[in-house]
């Protein structure tokens, strides 16, 4: 009897586990099929790279100080107007943070660092000319964590995770075109609305600020 039930709890956990993997692997199709339709019918595309500044935030100290590290984008513009149009990108992102904490040796500092894949759409606002144009944005955001556990040698590995999360993102910034040839800068910034790490008491939410220069192309 316990033989048949050892193997029906394992079976179980075996289905439950291959439904979240098809969900997620379809969850993903879908996203990048919608991306690669947008570009599709873009009227600009870009790439853009920087660097970016992430830490955690909550109701405690934790991982909230700065890391440094370089991100890269690729997108498509459409609905291009004189005074608002849509922007949708995917890129690499490294979201994290550091802390300090107290030794036998003095003060350690430990870091967090998560590779992800950050899928955003963005409505502008803008001032623009032929050649010019400033502009103003939010829109939602999702970034997909490149690493499904959470491991490590210290306290961060003992809350869960989430491999999925969701957020807001604000952008700023300015482009000048030369021909069809288009050169920028912008700076974002990005806040988890779904925490990235949880236990039962704290829940940490990522905190991101962006700098990045672009280079495009007009299609159309």
């Amino acid at each position: 009897m316990k033989k048949y039930l050892i193997e029906y709890i394992i079976s179980d956990k075996i289905l439950i586990a291959s439904k979240y993997y098809v969900m997620r692997e379809l969850t993903l199709f879908l996203m990048f099929f919608i991306f690669g339709t947008l570009f599709l019918y873009s009227q600009e595309v870009f790439v853009k790279n920087g660097l970016t500044l992430s830490r955690m935030c909550s109701s405690l100290p934790i991982m909230d100080k700065n890391i440094t590290n370089y991100t890269i984008f690729m997108g498509g513009e459409y609905f291009v107007r004189k005074h608002y149009e849509v922007s949708s990108e995917i890129g690499y992102i490294v979201k994290g943070g550091r802390d300090e904490i107290h030794s036998a040796q003095g003060y350690e500092n430990i870091s967090k660092e998560i590779p992800c894949v950050q899928l955003s759409t963005i409505f502008r606002a803008k001032l623009s000319n032929k050649d010019n144009a400033l502009f103003v944005g939010v829109g939602p955001r999702v970034d997909i964590s490149l690493i499904n556990s959470n491991s490590g040698a210290h306290y961060i590995a003992l809350y869960k995770k989430n491999r999925c999360v969701a957020g807001l993102k604000a952008e700023i910034g300015a482009k000048t075109y030369f021909n069809k040839i288009s050169f920028g800068f912008s700076s974002h910034y990005s806040f988890d609305i779904n925490p990235m790490f949880y236990s039962d008491y704290v829940s940490l939410r990522n905190s991101s600020l962006f700098f990045t220069l672009s280079v495009g192309y007009r299609l159309k």
